[in-house]
């Protein structure tokens, strides 16, 4: 996030940067998609790996990272995500949107 800062100011304007509109959803996307990626990962996989079998798999883990980035992105086009409330209903309903979505593309029950 702050690269190769090396004084106060430099920091600064690197935070500056990270947290304009962009920086917040960048923030955001990878911290939500990691956490329903890892999420995929614990909760459902082993049965979907059973399902669709290992090698196919491992080859689609990348399909669904970017699955799951590429619909959060989706929730933020033409919204302030710095106005969303992620802990209360609309962060829910949001993450909620993504997760349900992922897997359905992908046929998996949960």
């Amino acid at each position: 996030m702050i690269g190769g800062a090396k004084n106060y100011a430099e920091v600064k304007g690197a935070l500056k940067n990270a947290l304009d509109k962009q920086g917040l959803e960048r923030i955001v996307v990878n911290f939500f998609g990691e956490y329903l990626y890892q999420n995929f990962l614990r909760s459902v996989y082993k049965d979907w790996a059973k399902k669709v079998g290992a090698d196919q798999a491992g080859r689609r883990l990348k399909s669904i990272r970017d699955c799951i980035t590429s619909a959060l992105k989706s929730k933020f086009v033409n919204r302030d995500i710095s106005k969303v409330r992620w802990k209360g209903r609309e962060g829910r309903r949001i993450i909620d949107q993504v997760w349900r979505g992922t897997l359905k593309i992908f046929g998996v029950t949960p």
